[in-house]
């Protein structure tokens, strides 16, 4: 008895994988060895064969490429698909499908035509760095009828020349002054990679502090990778060497020797730190450049401004308040009799239900409430401090809380005005 004959589609690739460089040149046959055979002419009744892709994007196209017979002639909205000069059929091209739409009047021509035009799929990428997903390509004839046979290729593209990416790099690194002298990472999620899979041997790492001066110091700070004199290790192990050590305004550089991947060539650059070692910290912004170079000598910069801002004032709870804010108006009243211990008292009492009650209100005090009594430098400064805590940490307008914030303020500046400036009386007095 002979063996029934195969039917639908034989001999397309199941896997197939293009190199980038290949597909950016112009539409590439994805197998030439694809045949079709009908079960009857019947499947070409009002019949369709299409090709639809799934995981595609918008640097994805597909058409039918000529030769074996197969001629395409475009219009304005769709092609003519001719097989050795007899139309078979009109096509729609050259995006993410082909749909042909077979004539109606089936021949030997359409059937022959159908095997040749699944051998002319082909495919074209403009695009740069391509996704590592694989793109579902189905060849599939159909009918009116409800007759349908498939196919399915898994297509995947190998990224070739594409320059490393970065991505998490803030575009602002900003910290407080008192963090400059002691150091700071630079950025604790910046991520690298490489899209040609290819890692970074070979490659390099360089940070660069724009108008950097002798005071001014990129290390790395503690983690996987570490540094001894002109050597980088990563977890005990060499994989590279130090061609710039960032010292007294300099580069950090690093150049790698050994297998380096995206993950660690990750958790190198969110190493990267600064401190100063200048009196006070850096004042505005500057540039941070990083640089990666990849195995295939690709190289990408990215930039984020590194800026350190003053400390703001710390607000106090009551019971944190305590009598050393107060020291710079004692040590100005040193020479005054003892009975002003009940005035400090006092101050410092109010001070701290003032703090309290800022802590719990829902408006803020604005410089402007703080009256102005021509106070020596410290006090106002003092007191200035205490409206800005108010103002920063605030959490809603509330105007009655205001106005009572503005009286203890108020109060509380003419307390330490006349312990500066005594009258005569008793110190029961000035309470």
């Amino acid at each position: 008895m002979a063996a029934k004959a195969k039917t639908g589609f034989s001999g397309l690739d199941r896997s197939k994988t293009l190199a980038e460089n290949t597909v950016n040149a112009g539409p590439v046959v994805l197998d030439s060895n694809v045949t079709f055979t009908a079960s009857s002419p019947d499947i070409f009744t009002q019949g369709y064969f299409l090709v639809d892709v799934a995981n595609f994007g918008g640097n994805d196209h597909f058409y039918l490429k000529e030769g074996g017979g197969i001629k395409v002639v475009y219009g304005q909205d769709f092609g003519s698909v001719y097989y050795n000069d007899v139309l078979v059929g009109t096509v729609t091209s050259g995006g993410p499908y082909i749909s042909v739409t077979l004539e109606p009047n089936v021949t030997a021509e359409s059937m022959t035509a159908m095997a040749r035009a699944a051998r002319a799929v082909s495919y074209y990428y403009d695009g740069d760095a391509p996704s590592a997903f694989g793109r579902v390509v189905t060849y599939r004839v159909l009918n009116s009828s409800g007759a349908d046979t498939s196919a399915t290729m898994l297509l995947k593209l190998k990224p070739e020349n594409d320059l490393p990416v970065f991505s998490g790099l803030d575009a602002q690194s900003v910290h407080s002054a008192s963090q400059a002298t002691a150091g700071v990472v630079i950025d604790a999620d910046v991520h690298v990679a490489n899209p040609d899979l290819t890692g970074f041997k070979g490659g390099k790492l360089a940070v660069h502090l724009a108008g950097a001066t002798a005071t001014d110091q990129l290390y790395l700070s503690d983690g996987h990778f570490s540094i001894t004199c002109k050597k980088l290790y990563l977890d005990g192990k060499q994989v590279g060497t130090v061609s710039a050590d960032g010292h007294n305004g300099h580069d950090l550089a690093f150049t790698f020797s050994a297998a380096i991947s995206d993950a660690q060539a990750s958790q190198l650059a969110e190493q990267v730190s600064y401190r100063s070692t200048a009196a006070s910290a850096p004042s505005g912004a500057r540039d941070v450049t990083f640089t990666v170079t990849d195995a295939e000598k690709s190289s990408t910069s990215a930039h984020v401004a590194l800026g350190f801002e003053a400390d703001a004032p710390t607000l106090l709870s009551a019971n944190a308040m305590v009598s050393d804010p107060f020291a710079t108006l004692k040590a100005a009243a040193s020479g005054a009799p003892d009975d002003l211990s009940a005035v400090f008292a006092t101050l410092e009492a109010r001070a701290a239900g003032l703090l309290e009650a800022a802590s719990h209100a829902h408006g803020a005090l604005a410089m402007d409430h703080l009256p102005d009594l021509h106070l020596p430098a410290a006090v106002a400064d003092y007191l200035e401090a205490i409206g800005s805590s108010i103002l920063d940490h605030a959490q809603s307008a509330h105007p009655a809380l205001v106005h009572e914030l503005s009286d203890r303020a108020a109060a509380l500046a003419a307390h330490v005005h006349d312990v500066l400036h005594p009258v005569h009386g008793s110190a029961d007095a000035l309470i």
